[in-house]
């Protein structure tokens, strides 16, 4: 296929050559002075095309080396930098220039994002510490108005309270995904420990519902960073509990393979149907789950799973509506933190 390309590149040039050809030979043929025989003139033409046809394979060659491995990393659907374009032909020279101008631009539009995302991250991070002030003075004085205010006011104030620090800190993590490799600490994590700490700090979730909490065989020590590891951990807790019903229940408990951990949180809530499973770590899906959850995100998910994949973790799901909802999270024992 490629040496009808060639041709018809080069059809100008080939259309030139037959018809010099034509002229030539008739000259040959019709001149008085010159009284060439019909065998000479047929020789003289084979010998030119022989010569031609030799000029034409060696440039053919030469030509489709310098366009092979572009048409292959088109074929691909691959980048193409300025070095793949070999050869010194002019129209090579003038590919090659456009490819660096190009990503010329491209390096400057992404060091401008770069820059604009550095300083939201900054504001971003900067905001969530500040208003992590008033939080905590409002937390205080709640607890100097416990004396004078009924049980339960304090207990729904305390629990949205807990809400407005569990959506900072979603925030602030949020912020730092896309860069996260800035910061993280690889070291040994205490699985038990970690999941009892977080279980701790959202026991009003299960306070509110009731729910009953059952831990088992999580007794594993992880090599990763417990920031992250910990927050895609109460993530899972966090839905769980906002979709199981009051009295419900919660299993959290591990397993061990050859390559990885793999932490369940089972719960009996209200299930997800099939058609959602798919889609429940989409950027921003809430679902269809019957419980009065407008104020939901879709994105604690969202980012667990883009966590995974950043950190070689695998998280999947499965359930049926009405009965139960299980998400693993499979932690890689060996996962290469050095090339995050």
């Amino acid at each position: 296929m490629r040496i009808f390309e060639y041709i018809k590149i080069n059809k100008l040039t080939i259309l030139c050559f037959l018809i010099s050809m034509v002229v030539v030979n008739g000259v040959l043929l019709t001149s008085a002075p010159l009284n060439m025989a019909i065998e000479e003139v047929v020789y003289i033409n084979v010998l030119v095309c022989i010569i031609v046809m030799i000029f034409s394979l060696i440039g053919f060659v030469k030509w489709r080396g310098e366009v092979s491995l572009i048409e292959e990393k088109v074929n691909n659907d691959e980048s193409i930098i300025e070095y793949d374009i070999k050869g010194e032909s002019y129209y090579l020279k003038i590919i090659r220039t456009i490819i660096e101008l190009k990503e010329n631009e491209k390096f400057n539009e992404i060091g401008k994002y770069k820059q604009s995302l550095s300083e939201l991250n900054d504001y971003i991070t900067k905001w969530v510490h500040e208003i992590k002030i008033p939080v905590s003075v409002c937390d205080l004085v709640l607890e100097r108005m416990e004396e004078n205010c009924s049980s339960n006011d304090t207990k729904r104030l305390k629990e949205q309270i807990n809400k407005i620090e569990y959506y900072i800190e979603q925030v602030l993590y949020i912020s730092r995904a896309s860069s996260y490799e800035e910061d993280i600490t690889i070291a040994q994590v205490d699985l038990e420990k970690l999941i009892k700490k977080i279980v701790r700090k959202n026991s009003y979730l299960f306070i509110d519902k009731n729910i009953t909490l059952e831990l088992e065989d999580l007794n594993y020590e992880i090599t990763t960073d417990s920031k992250w590891l910990g927050y895609m951990i109460e993530q899972l807790i966090n839905n769980s509990c906002k979709y199981t019903h009051e009295n419900g229940d919660i299993k959290i408990y591990a397993q061990d393979d050859k390559n990885y951990i793999h932490l369940k949180i089972l719960d009996n809530g209200v299930g997800i149907d099939k058609k959602s499973l798919d889609r429940v770590f989409d950027k921003g899906y809430t679902g269809d789950s019957g419980m009065n959850l407008s104020k939901a995100t879709g994105m604690g998910l969202y980012i667990v799973k883009k966590m995974c994949n950043k950190l070689n973790y695998e998280i999947s799901v499965k359930s049926e509506v009405g009965d139960f909802t299980e998400f693993t999270l499979s932690i890689n024992k060996f996962s290469d933190y050095l090339n995050i």
